[in-house]
């Protein structure tokens, strides 16, 4: 909704409502039990503590991903039905008496079925203001909230094995206001002030589970998990830009912002703060109507993620032993001590907080009286206190009675390391005609860590080791783009004809951190044609014209679906996540505009 009342005032409201009502996600599993290419393989590594080392990797995917016309099973095969046969002697309705709807989030949407349920709610309001010298007042200020539930098979394979439930909630609101200078000489600026209020709370370790027969006096199990996950931030900031034409065709800018910011994991009484100052500088030289080159500087501020795990673990020492995971020996360590034997350094209620240092630099090209705009950017990164996700298995005590629980919880902890990247992104139009259109992109992108330990758990299939450093980061490609092309011819004095084709390219990408799986190279090809006029658009379409079967992307995942150990508990088993290309498909769509 827009309003504008006088030439000096516009407002604009937008108001959202969007219900997702989905059934389980296109995805499967290709364990690495049934697919390991990596036992008798040797690589180059470091261990742990950074020594140059030859690594064993075993019992996981090394190099190419199986595609679906290379193995002898169907990857894409799950549970999708409530009554479990697995869960026998009057617990075949295990999951829908303890697992369905086991929230502990009022206002989420109840399920009756695995899938995803979500509502989700935004507002927002722009205003602006011109006064008589020109100055403009403007503001902007927003509602956002989300509430939803998701049941899950978790290990995405035939085997009636673990089973996950997990709900969350989210509310978001802020406002900014800033005053800009008008247009009218060589210095222009901008000043302003802005208050974000965040809330959000969710399970830190994906959920409430229910799992198989490891151990047949508990099957089945039921594994409530606590709403750790939170993240509750407020946020205060006052900014401000200038922008001074030091020529007729240089000019310098200058930005700043200074944040101060509280976060805690909204259960606790522990807060952290941060107080950040983020600058940016920028260059431009106008070398001809035709040609502008630029430079950027910057340098960027986030505050660490919130462990809530951590933050809320139990010091107590249990009374009675358990078996250390770990060690294979009896062990009463508090649940505290258990995560911080185990995680060492990255034992922390708050991770570091970020910085990502940042230098870009550039051209873009007018030419063909105008029918040609090339841009090109260069650009590097250097991210310091990187978030990543780790795992740990600890055994808690949910009666509180200092005894520990018959079976291990696995928590997701928050930590961190550092990397670095740099590439070169192309962007491009040409205007061929009055009717032909080209457009494409290119982007070139090569990155590692300079210090990452990642996730214990991925130590067993690389060989010992979890040090990561010199990999690339997983489900990023080198090399990527895209070309379309687009024809348009005025029939009548009503309707125009458009036909259109594009080609999108991914390079391979790595399937974790561990750089041991990857996804192969895939180039998907769409075709549309149709009809417009001012407010009707009718189009037919074919999606992936050449049926590409290639997986779209993958990552590497717990295998905890064995049949011959359903319900495990060892998490070192690796097996890697995959998604399909969505199939050739043909269709006919029409829009209308109102």
């Amino acid at each position: 909704m827009f309003a504008q009342p006088t030439s000096k005032f516009d407002a604009k409201l937008r108001l959202f409502y969007q219900q997702d009502d989905d059934g389980p996600a296109a995805a499967g599993f290709i364990p690495g039990r049934l697919a390991d290419t990596c036992s008798g393989t040797t690589r180059q590594g470091l261990d742990d503590q950074g020594n140059s080392v030859i690594l064993n990797p075993t019992g996981f995917v090394c190099g190419d991903v199986p595609e679906l016309g290379n193995l002898n099973f169907n990857p894409i095969d799950y549970n999708t039905s409530l009554r479990l046969q697995a869960f026998a002697g009057g617990n075949a309705d295990f999951l829908i008496n303890n697992l369905l709807n086991a929230n502990t989030i009022s206002g989420v949407p109840e399920l009756d079925r695995f899938g995803l349920r979500r509502d989700m709610f935004r507002a927002s309001l722009k205003t602006n203001y011109e006064f008589e010298n020109n100055m403009t007042l403007s503001m902007s200020a927003s509602y956002n909230e989300s509430q939803g539930a998701s049941l899950r098979d978790l290990d995405l394979t035939p085997t009636e094995s673990w089973y996950s439930y997990n709900a969350r909630k989210s509310e978001d609101k802020g406002i900014d206001i800033s005053l800009t200078s008008s247009d009218g000489g060589r210095l222009t600026w901008l000043v302003g002030a802005n208050y974000y209020e965040q809330e959000f709370l969710t399970s830190a370790t994906g959920g409430t589970f229910v799992a198989a027969c490891p151990i047949a006096a508990f099957c089945p199990l039921f594994l409530p998990t606590g709403n750790d996950g939170g993240d509750f931030a407020d946020v205060s900031s006052i900014y401000g830009a200038a922008s001074f034409d030091i020529t007729d065709k240089l000019t310098l800018g200058i930005e700043g912002r200074f944040q101060s910011e509280d976060r805690n994991d909204g259960i606790s009484t522990i807060t952290q703060s941060y107080e950040e100052f983020l600058p940016r500088i920028t260059a431009s030289y106008e070398v001809s109507d035709a040609l502008t080159l630029y430079a950027n500087w910057s340098q960027g501020f986030l505050p660490g993620l919130t462990n809530g795990v951590i933050i809320n673990c139990s010091q107590q020492a249990y009374t009675s032993p358990f078996i250390d995971p770990n060690t294979g020996l009896p062990s009463s360590l508090s649940e505290c001590d258990q995560m911080r034997a185990t995680l060492g350094a990255d034992f922390k209620e708050f991770t570091d907080t970020q910085t990502l240092d940042s230098i870009e630099i550039g051209f873009k090209i007018v030419g063909l009286n105008g029918r040609l705009n090339l841009n090109t950017a260069a650009y590097s990164y250097d991210w310091s206190n990187q978030p990543s996700t780790n795992f740990v298995t600890v055994y808690r005590d949910d009666d509180l009675n200092g005894v520990p629980n018959a079976t291990p919880n696995t928590v997701q902890i928050a930590s961190s390391g550092s990397s670095k990247s740099h590439g070169v992104e192309v962007d491009a139009s040409y205007v061929a005609t009055d009717n032909l259109r080209f457009d494409g992109s290119l982007s070139y992108n090569s990155n590692e860590y300079t210090n990452y330990l990642g996730l214990t758990t991925f130590a067993r299939a690389n060989g010992g080791s979890r040090n990561f450093q010199g990999n690339r980061a997983p489900r990023f490609p080198e090399w990527s783009g895209n070309i379309s092309s687009t024809y348009t011819h005025q029939l009548n004095a009503m309707w125009e004809m458009f036909v259109r084709g594009d080609i999108v390219y991914q390079g391979e990408t790595f399937t974790s951190s561990a750089n041991l799986a990857k996804i192969r190279p895939f180039a998907l090809a769409d075709f549309r044609m149709g009809l417009e006029k001012d407010d009707l658009r009718l189009e037919i379409f074919v999606k992936n014209i050449f049926d590409e079967t290639s997986w779209r992307g993958g990552l590497s995942y717990f295998d905890v679906g064995n049949p011959a150990d359903p319900g495990t508990f060892d998490f070192n088993n690796l097996g890697v996540t995959v998604i399909p290309q969505e199939k050739r498909t043909f269709g006919i769509r029409a829009e209308l505009s109102f």
